[in-house]
Parts: C-alpha cells; structure tokens; sequence
C-alpha cells in the first residue's frame, strides 16, 4: 500500500480559555518514524480521553478506551495496530456470498480471504 505522506491534518484550535482544560489537545510523541496508528494529538482524561486521526480529510476526534479509534484506524484508513503502517493490499477482492455489499480480500501473506 502506498505510504501516507504528510502534511496531515492538525487538530483544530480550541479557543484560548476553553471551560475544560483537558480538552487542550496536547502533541504525543509517535513509537516511531512512518507511525501511522499513534495518534499525534491527544486530549481528555480517563475514559474521556481522545486521539486525533490527522488522516482524515478535516481530521476527526475518536475514543481511545472503547477501542473507537483502533476501529477507525483499521477499517477506515487501513492501519495495522501493532505495525503502525498500512496494511497490505489484497492480492484479489470478492463481493461476499450473500452479502453483495460486502467483499473480501485475499491476503498475500496466508492466502485466505478476508
């Protein structure tokens, strides 16, 4: 899969004296160069807590606690977890038996479809 290229969408400005001041995004440091997956802007606290998708055309807040931003990530951008990267792109892609709004893709590196 092609490389994501930068710039990526900042998260927008939150107003100089926003009511909740964990709601100021604060810049998080990336595992590694080409991290995709590790949200670059964070803001809230607990289960409240949010990370920026720069990938998105305007940009977009998602839960991280409820997996909401690991969803979005993986099946939206394309986005492997633990890689930080864009996953392979399949070898072939199938409309689903039974579901013709759904396809598969047949991975390259196990050979199954997925």
């Amino acid at each position: 899969m092609e490389e994501l290229k930068e710039p990526l969408s900042p998260p927008p400005p939150e107003g100089s004296n926003p009511s909740d001041t964990h709601l100021i995004p604060i810049k998080q440091n990336i595992r590694f160069d080409g991290d995709h997956y590790t949200p670059k802007w964070v803001r809230g606290r607990r289960n409240k807590r949010e990370g920026w998708c720069s990938i998105c055309k305007d940009g977009r807040w998602f839960i991280l606690k409820n997996s909401t931003f690991w969803y979005h990530m993986t099946l939206t951008h394309g986005i492997n977890a633990v890689t930080g990267r864009a996953f392979q792109e399949p070898q072939e892609t199938r409309l689903m038996d039974g579901k013709p709004d759904v396809s598969e893709g047949l991975c390259g590196s196990c050979n199954n479809w997925i």
